[in-house]
């Protein structure tokens, strides 16, 4: 297995690569760090200010990634779920 962290949005170099390291060092596993992202403009609400989770998770879904490969997209940028002010997380 090999897991891909892909940037949604900015997301400085050191935070990826620290990120990197701790990944790798609890899955033993390669971590890879793909070019981020950009396009984000299709969740954003700007009523809130925030980024819709659920539609930044779809842009990951459909990415085409090798069968042995995981992807987790990391992010600087405010996230919500219907429901909920805020997200740190979702699946």
């Amino acid at each position: 297995m090999k897991i891909v962290l892909k940037p949604l949005g900015d997301v400085a170099d050191e935070v990826a690569d620290e990120l990197k390291e701790k990944v790798r060092l609890v899955f033993n596993c390669p971590v890879e760090i793909k070019p981020e992202l950009n396009q984000l403009a299709d969740a954003y609400d700007s009523q809130r200010g925030q980024y819709l989770a659920s539609k930044l998770i779809s842009s990951l879904i459909a990415l085409e990634m090798g069968r042995d490969e995981r992807v987790v997209g990391i992010t600087e940028v405010d996230l919500y779920a219907p429901g909920l002010n805020f997200v740190f997380g979702e699946a």
